[in-house]
């Protein structure tokens, strides 16, 4: 009785997918708890929201995406690690403001895209640093992506189960499909 139960709950909190596996609805209040770096920011292309997630879940307000991290194209890696190969490894400190304005400089000129405000990018190029051998100054180009993703705001997307009212981001967007739906009611199908 108690495993019919179970598979009922789960039942109700998943959906089928296009894929074919069943992908959960939208993420846990637990699963938004944990900030930290480590745990992956994911995106839905649909409605522009974020949330955190370590599985497969679909986006808290649309549930129309899986959501997707942001990954570095081999291109944005290879200037990222062109920044991080420039660094004076005689000298830096993490803990010295003058060695992360130095990268911040070599990140201004190898890689103009990042975004020091932007915790999905920081978090992205963290990712992409994991993946390096390791070595000094992969070392301290994470230390400092640690310091700079702490120093970022929250994203205004980001889901917040707390919230009571609806972002206008997804306001905006809800009202755009409504245009598109009523464009499609006037347009004759021949």
């Amino acid at each position: 009785m108690q495993a019919m139960q179970a598979t009922a709950t789960q039942a109700t909190a998943t959906q089928a997918t296009q894929i074919g596996y069943y992908v959960p609805v939208t993420p846990t209040d637990e699963s938004q708890a944990d900030t930290s770096m480590s745990h992956p920011i994911v995106s839905c292309w649909e409605c522009d929201t974020h949330w955190r997630s370590h599985e497969l879940s679909r986006c808290p307000y649309c549930a129309r995406q899986v959501g997707q991290s942001r990954d570095l194209s081999e291109e944005e890696t290879r200037a990222l690690m062109e920044a991080v190969s420039r660094l004076d490894e005689k000298t830096f400190d993490a803990d010295t403001e003058y060695e992360t304005w130095e990268f911040h400089t070599l990140l201004e000129k190898h890689v103009p895209w990042y975004d020091m405000g932007s915790r999905v990018l920081i978090q992205a190029c963290y990712f992409a640093l994991l993946k390096q051998a390791p070595n000094p100054k992969v070392t301290f180009a994470i230390d400092f992506l640690h310091m700079e993703y702490a120093e970022a705001s929250e994203d205004e997307m980001m889901y917040d189960p707390n919230r009571t009212e609806v972002p206008a981001h997804v306001v905006a967007w809800g009202e755009y499909l409504d245009r598109q739906k009523q464009r499609d009611r006037m347009t004759p199908s021949w």
